[in-house]
């Protein structure tokens, strides 16, 4: 969304929503800026800075919050260093300058997001780093290193995905321990020798290892369209590409010599992912948790959820992020309808409240693998009444087609519906116990068992804060509730007549 402000930044404008003017105030702007720091592009930029110094007076305002606090510290020190030849001819400008973010770094310091934890704590604690090594701030890098590195630790799991399980903001964290190595590398070069033990420590022994891990991550799950899986939280257009990320590792760590060949099924045990991979198919299956257990704010109800592809274009997708605000919009994109899984009894996965709340969860999550298949299971003991088992099999038939076993087990069972969200602009045509699905000039079937009565339903697809789509999802209901097990297939038109025979000989 573009505002135009002919005469005066309107810096907290009551018309324009709450995450619109966070980015406003984060200044992520500057940053293509400083890729090019000529006369032109510091006039323009120093513009700007000064209006936001002299309209956000100490304390006032969204810029004072302290996400986008860290946020613009970590971006005005990039533009510092990219133009600080420009910077320090203009002395009243690189005083003002420098006070300011001096001032906004002493008020973070009172502010730190402990009671939110998570994505926020380590911005915060990335600004607070960036600061000390920038101002030669002993007590402050002193002080926040060690806090640094305990998030870091807790935060990044075993498999290199961030604990909050969103792929966006996984791109996010792994962007700020890239511009960490970034200020170090420019650090060993400058007279800063009391800071340089610790330098070393934070990037040898715990952002370095923690970097890798997380760019494997980002390589497994990245879709065939080179952006991210819409899982959790997720838009497209806030992070950096994943083909950006590596460009910058790239320039910053030296090149990346792992073997770009991505297997035919990579599980990322810890962060519950499961990715599929042909020349022509991807399908990435949500066996995790729901979030972190302390920190569920960006977490959704996806549990044995997927995302399929097919030649580079998705079909079956995720409904995206909804917004951030206290909407209907943001409950429907985080609750199951919004999954391609099963609802049960017609209960949510979680009790969902205000824009990123979580009560009574499902909490005992399973899986296993094996070869070309993955099973995931839960229980749903929300209420009991309508508590409920689901297993989930994916199976990658001879790299052909997925098979998808469905198990339900409920001693009260009395309504049953299996989801799946179509891209916009998908054409569904439905014959019978089928639906053929085309998007351009490619065609994919879905098929299921006839006792199952299939919708189409409306819905809608957020790929973008503020992009809203008109979707399609089919909804396949049980029509009799005697039935444990169902059956459904993904194939492309062109192994239609393999996956129906192989349906058939299955179900009889």
């Amino acid at each position: 969304k573009t505002v135009l402000y002919p005469d005066k930044i309107q810096w907290n404008d009551p018309n324009q929503e709450k995450l619109w003017l966070y980015n406003l105030h984060y200044f992520d702007y500057l940053i293509p800026v400083c890729q090019n720091p000529n006369k032109t592009n510091f006039e323009s930029s120093k513009k700007i800075l000064e209006d936001w110094i002299d309209n956000n007076p100490l304390g006032k305002g969204n810029g004072w919050e302290p996400y986008p606090l860290s946020l613009r510290i970590v971006n005005w020190i990039f533009f510092y260093s990219a133009f600080s030849g420009f910077i320090r001819k203009d002395k009243n400008f690189e005083a003002k300058l420098l006070l300011s973010l001096y001032r906004q770094v002493y008020y973070l310091t009172h502010f730190i997001e402990y009671h939110i934890l998570a994505n926020h704590l380590l911005a915060n604690l990335k600004a607070l780093v960036f600061a000390g090594i920038f101002f030669g701030n002993k007590k402050w890098f002193n002080k926040y290193i060690p806090k640094l590195m305990e998030q870091v630790e807790e935060q990044i799991l075993l498999d290199g995905g961030h604990f909050e399980r969103s792929p966006m903001y996984q791109n996010i964290i792994l962007t700020d321990l890239i511009d960490l190595i970034n200020i170090i590398n420019v650090c060993k070069d400058q007279n800063k020798k009391d800071l340089k033990v610790g330098l070393n420590e934070l990037r040898d022994k715990i952002i370095l290892p923690k970097i890798e891990a997380m760019h494997r991550w980002q390589k497994h799950v990245m879709q065939p369209d080179g952006e991210i899986p819409l899982l959790g939280d997720s838009a497209f257009k806030i992070a950096l590409k994943s083909q950006e990320i590596s460009e910058y590792y790239n320039n910053v760590i030296g090149i990346d010599k792992e073997n770009e060949n991505l297997q035919s099924l990579t599980i990322l045990k810890e962060s519950g992912y499961n990715i599929f991979r042909a020349t022509d198919q991807y399908l990435i299956f949500d066996t995790g948790e729901l979030g972190v257990s302390y920190q569920p704010g960006h977490a959704h109800c996806d549990i044995l959820s997927f995302e399929y592809s097919y030649n580079k274009q998705r079909f079956f997708v995720d409904s995206g992020v909804g917004n951030y605000l206290v909407s209907d919009l943001r409950l429907k994109a985080r609750s199951i309808n919004a999954h391609n899984t099963a609802v049960v009894n017609g209960l949510d996965q979680a009790q969902l409240w205000k824009a990123f709340r979580m009560a009574k969860r499902v909490t005992k999550v399973s899986s296993d693998a094996g070869k070309n298949w993955v099973e995931g299971r839960y229980e749903n003991c929300i209420i009991k009444k309508k508590k409920y088992l689901h297993s989930r099999k994916i199976k990658f038939e001879n790299e052909q087609f997925f098979v998808i076993d469905d198990e339900i087990e409920s001693s009260n069972l009395s309504k049953l519906e299996f989801l799946f969200h179509t891209a916009p602009h998908a054409k569904l045509k439905v014959v019978k116990n089928q639906a053929m699905i085309t998007i351009k000039d490619e065609t994919i079937v879905l098929l299921w068992e006839p006792i199952l009565h299939v919708q189409i339903k409306e819905w809608f697809y957020v790929p973008e804060f503020g992009k809203i789509l008109d979707s399609k999802k089919l909804a396949l209901s049980a029509v009799e509730m005697n039935k444990k097990k169902y059956s459904f297939i993904i194939t492309p038109l062109k192994y239609l007549e393999i996956a129906q025979q192989y349906f058939e000989d299955s179900l009889n």
